[in-house]
Formats: structure tokens, sequence, C-alpha cells
């Protein structure tokens, strides 16, 4: 056994896991960011700062198999990325933000109203707010007779940061759950918001009660 060896460490590769998003900033923390929606295969960021990334890759045949017929993809494909430019304003959860609104379409109900009818301003029905604060899923509490929706938030920054899901409508109260959706402590609620502060990286589920 060669002892001198026992220590080595592995030399970093440069092509990184992402969630879609790969991008570089410089010292002043101004710097460009890739967004793709629906991820990007392989990417790297070289030590001068460039941003190398495969867009398209495609085989006749993958390495190792007889050809999978079923999950040949023929015809015209459409994709959609985003270069974003950003500074020290933009952080985590403003580009988690963008390539969540290149993903999915927004949802919107329309009905028709008297002609003499007053339009009401566009609201959200659950609006989440906070520097750093992403959201992972809005949804209908498991328990139906509970008349409550679950809101799953996380902290995508480094740092502390203080967060609020907003809705339309009156809460009777508010939890924090756990991912089953059970009970942890109760929620600071003030008018129709849930108040919250999340540690870095944290994840937290509130079930609010309507």
């Amino acid at each position: 056994m060669n002892y001198a060896t026992q220590n080595y460490v592995e030399t970093d590769q440069y092509e990184k896991s992402t969630n879609g998003i790969v991008g570089v900033r410089g010292a002043d923390n101004n710097g460009l960011a890739f967004v793709s929606p629906c991820g990007i295969h392989e990417c790297a960021v070289s030590e001068d700062g460039t941003i190398a990334l495969t867009l398209l890759r495609s085989f006749t045949k993958t390495v190792s198999t007889n050809g999978e017929t079923r999950c040949r993809e023929i015809g015209k494909l459409n994709y959609k990325f985003a270069l974003a430019p950003i500074d020290e304003t933009v952080n985590n959860a403003a580009l988690l933000n963008m390539r969540d609104a290149l993903w999915y379409k927004p949802l919107t109900n329309f009905s028709k109203a008297p002609e003499a009818a007053a339009l009401k301003q566009p609201h959200s029905a659950v609006e989440v707010s906070g520097s750093g604060i992403s959201t992972s899923i809005v949804k209908c509490a498991e328990e139906r007779a509970d008349n409550a929706i679950v809101v799953r938030v996380f902290n995508s920054s480094g740092s502390a940061a203080d967060g609020a899901v907003k809705v339309c409508f009156s809460i009777r109260k508010a939890e924090r759950v756990n991912l089953n959706e059970e009970f942890l402590s109760d929620a600071a609620v003030n008018g129709k918001s849930v108040l919250f502060r999340l540690n870095a990286w944290e994840i937290a589920t509130f079930k609010i009660y309507i």
C-alpha cells in the first residue's frame, strides 16, 4: 500500500450540477446569468469567467444500449432560455423566480362582467415576499375538512431573511407544519399575512386556515 497517496484529493471538475441556472459575478457583484426553465445538461465556468454550456445533446443510439426508440423526439423542437444581466440587487431568489416564470403559465380566471361594472385591479390569491425567499409549493391541505392551504418556502440566500405569505382572504389561524403537514408551532399572523423568519438555506411549510 502506498501511504503517500492516502490523502489524495481528486481534482475539482469544472462541470457542476445545476437547477437550470449558471452565472458568473465579478468583484463588484456585476455579471451575467444563463437561465433555462428545462434545465442544463452540462455547464461550467472557467477561471477567467467564461461560461460554457451544452444547449442540446443528442445521440443516434445511447452508449451501451440497443437503442431506445420510444425515447426519441422526432420533429421540430423549441427551446427557451434567458440571458440575465445581474448586479448586487439580483439574488438567488430573483433568478429562481425568473426560471419559474419561463417555465410555468400563470393560473388565471376570467368571468363576464356587466358593461357598467367597475373593473378591479388584478391581484394574486397568494403572494410570497422577502429578500432571498423563494416559493416551493402552494397546494390545498391534504385534510380537505380543514379548509386550509399549504405554502412551502425556502431561503435561497446564505443569511437569515424575513418574509411573508399574503393571501387575498381572511385567515382563521396559521401553523408551521412538517412535510407530512403535522403541527410544529403556531405561526405569526398580521391581517391577511403570515410572517416568518428563515435562517440561511432553511425550508419552512405553513398551513393557513381560511
